[in-house]
């Protein structure tokens, strides 16, 4: 397993992570065994990021006893019927960034003038897309990507 250095703690992190979205799927012994299997063979980072939590029980059990030598990232607050930054929904034909411009929404709506800069800078926004529906098709949270990309362009349209 390859490692990065977090430059600011020194803590050695795996290159490759495991995300949570589908384990909960996979039922409980299934999804225990792939998360013991991943940190022997090296494997120290988690995103826990599922849409509501379910699969927080699943890691608990099958890395209690490891947990200090493991990196979690955990998004608080953060409400997955609206929208995600995970980018399940790529690739978009018109080349739309979907997780990058809702990320941007999100932190331009809770105040961030930076990411209201960023978005106007990014190649193809939310006003690029076509409503083709790919994303939505892709989505393991159901989120309505492209009437989200609508909303998302009026929002910035208006902040003009």
């Amino acid at each position: 397993m390859k490692y990065r250095i977090n430059k600011r703690t020194g803590d050695r992190i795996s290159e490759i992570g495991i995300g949570s979205s589908y384990m909960f799927g996979a039922g409980m012994v299934e999804a225990v065994r792939a998360l013991r299997r991943a940190v022997e063979g090296g494997i120290n980072y988690f995103d826990l990021a599922a849409g509501d939590g379910t699969t927080f029980p699943i890691y608990g059990e099958a890395l209690h006893d490891v947990r200090k030598n493991l990196f979690f990232q955990i998004h608080f607050g953060a409400d997955y019927s609206k929208g995600t930054y995970c980018n399940h929904c790529k690739p978009c034909p018109v080349g739309i960034d979907v997780g990058l411009v809702n990320k941007y929404y999100d932190l331009a709506r809770a105040g961030d003038s930076m990411a209201a800069e960023h978005y106007r800078t990014l190649e193809k926004n939310a006003a690029d897309c076509i409503r083709c529906g790919h994303c939505d098709s892709r989505c393991p949270f159901g989120v309505r990507q492209s009437e989200r990309m609508r909303e998302i362009a009026a929002y910035f349209q208006s902040a003009e």
